[in-house]
């Protein structure tokens, strides 16, 4: 049998039906497999019947459908790689970060992404060589933006300062959050597409879960469209 490409929809199906506890057992319901996949309806149930034809799995009976594992998935396929997250903060928007932190779990759920800030930092780490390691390594860098960011010499004159010069080596992708309302037109950033959308600060809004969602899920375009361009390259 021909060797699949490595992180085709097949592939990725097989893979995470196998994660799951009685795969090739009892099975596991298609609602909560399309759940884990984060498809559409149509991919998915495309991508199951093929793989069914295959005789890599096979249809159950059960509450809305089941699946059950027949092959394991193809032996050295790898997972299309998530988007590394580096997170630029000023300390004194830590609850602010935190709240951003929280609505992007689905896309880490998702496997999309995987974010790190200098929180992630373990005891015993050097603190400068660490930050300076995740800034190297990441595909997005966000820049969480506030007075207190502009006024930080680490947040503004290191880390900022080396993610543009990553964006213009088209190493890195930078997208500005603005957290709280301040002046930065006349700003390196200011060229970039702010979040929320059209720039309007976090707090402004009277409910800021609504601000993080809609972040949210521009970051998730942001991911899918990155995975999509890796998996092509």
């Amino acid at each position: 049998m021909a060797k699949r490409a490595v992180g085709t929809f097949e592939d990725r199906f097989l893979a995470k039906l196998s994660d799951q506890p009685g795969a090739r057992d009892s099975g596991v319901t298609n609602a909560s497999l399309r759940v884990l996949l984060d498809w559409k309806e149509d991919r998915f149930k495309k991508t199951r019947e093929s793989l069914i034809g295959q005789g890599s799995i096979k249809a159950a009976t059960g509450h809305g459908g089941k699946t059950i594992l027949l092959q394991l998935p193809t032996k050295g396929v790898e997972k299309p790689r998530k988007l590394k997250v580096f997170i630029s903060y000023s300390h004194v928007d830590l609850e602010l970060k935190t709240a951003l932190l929280s609505h992007l779990e689905p896309l880490k759920r998702a496997e999309l992404i995987e974010s790190w800030s200098d929180r992630s930092i373990m005891p015993g780490d050097v603190i400068d060589d660490e930050i300076k390691k995740q800034l190297e390594s990441a595909d997005l860098i966000l820049l969480l933006i506030s007075i207190d960011f502009i006024n930080s010499k680490y947040c503004y004159d290191v880390e900022m300062a080396r993610a543009l010069d990553r964006h213009k080596a088209e190493q890195a992708r930078i997208v500005p959050i603005i957290l709280r309302s301040c002046f930065w037109d006349n700003l390196p950033f200011h060229v970039f597409k702010a979040l929320p959308n059209d720039g309007r600060a976090v707090t402004s809004f009277p409910d800021r879960d609504v601000a993080f969602a809609q972040i949210a899920k521009e970051l998730d375009h942001v991911a899918r469209d990155f995975i999509g361009k890796n998996q092509a390259g």
